[in-house]
């Protein structure tokens, strides 16, 4: 959860929301994680848990993800578990 918030809040701005939601279904746990940062790209969102993935050029640099969301995908999975990026582009957060 750490590493989901810590790239959440990386990559909003400022002024932006990070919004953490918790439910369950029968037999799930599901947290959401929502923010309006910086989006990702249709071509990269497949890639997103892919250890050091390179997110685009912001003024300062590459945007890298590092190996945090391979990570969480990994102790996700062994725990029967599943995890998932959703994004409407890049500029649209979530």
């Amino acid at each position: 959860m750490t590493n989901l918030l810590n790239n959440a809040c990386r990559y909003t701005p400022a002024d932006g929301r990070v919004a953490v939601e918790l439910s369950r279904t029968t037999d799930e746990a599901v947290i959401s994680v929502r923010d309006d940062g910086i989006g990702i790209s249709p071509e990269l969102l497949s890639r997103v848990f892919d250890m050091f993935v390179q997110l685009g050029s912001p003024p300062d640099g590459q945007y890298s993800l590092g190996i945090g969301l391979t990570l969480v995908r990994s102790l996700v999975e062994l725990h029967g578990g599943r995890v998932e990026a959703r994004s409407e582009g890049t500029g649209s957060g979530q």
